[in-house]
């Protein structure tokens, strides 16, 4: 399964290529800061990674971590277009070619978003398996994520990692592209 998610990870890199470039000279153009959104997540057995994402806010605002809030003012012009079809996410593909992401999986987090859960079986389900681009959390929606508070999301994220599948995970992707397609942001 491994290597199946490399290659389609690798394949989609070189046919997403020109629209990445497109997206590149674009952030960089439209307001000042770095292309990419760069900073440390913990993957598989609480190893840290840095994950990659296309910056769709104003440089300087990530304020640690916190959650991203509908209509947020943080967010730039072209982050409003690039965030609710997930194309600043694409960069994460070279996180799956590394091997330090998957495509589906739980979602990636801030190594102290969890701190208070750290001794829960839930928290251990969800690192046992490497983070995803999308997963079960992404396709609730952004309201949900939200509303629900961070011991709710991370039953959703152990529920996928207790059961992780390659159904399961055929599955997640389809629903993520109904979701992108309908234009409604995970």
């Amino acid at each position: 399964m491994r290597a199946l998610e490399r290659v389609v990870a690798a394949l989609l890199l070189v046919v997403l290529s020109p629209p990445l470039i497109l997206i590149a000279v674009a952030v960089k153009i439209s307001s000042p800061g770095p292309i990419l959104f760069i900073r440390p997540r913990l993957g598989r057995n609480e190893i840290p990674f840095l994950m990659y994402k296309f910056r769709t806010m104003y440089e300087g605002s990530d304020n640690n971590g916190d959650s991203t809030l509908l209509d947020d003012p943080r967010v730039t012009p072209l982050g409003r277009i690039l965030r609710p079809i997930h194309m600043d996410e694409w960069p994460q593909l070279w996180n799956v070619l590394k091997g330090e992401m998957e495509l589906v999986g739980p979602r990636p987090q801030v190594p102290s978003y969890y701190a208070d859960f750290r001794n829960s079986e839930c928290y251990r389900q969800c690192m046992s398996v490497r983070p995803g681009i999308t997963g079960l959390t992404q396709i609730r929606g952004q309201r949900w994520v939200l509303n629900a508070g961070r011991h709710a999301q991370l039953r959703v994220e152990a529920y996928y990692a207790t059961r992780k599948c390659f159904c399961i995970d055929l599955r997640i992707i389809w629903m993520t592209t109904r979701v992108i397609l309908a234009g409604k942001s995970i």
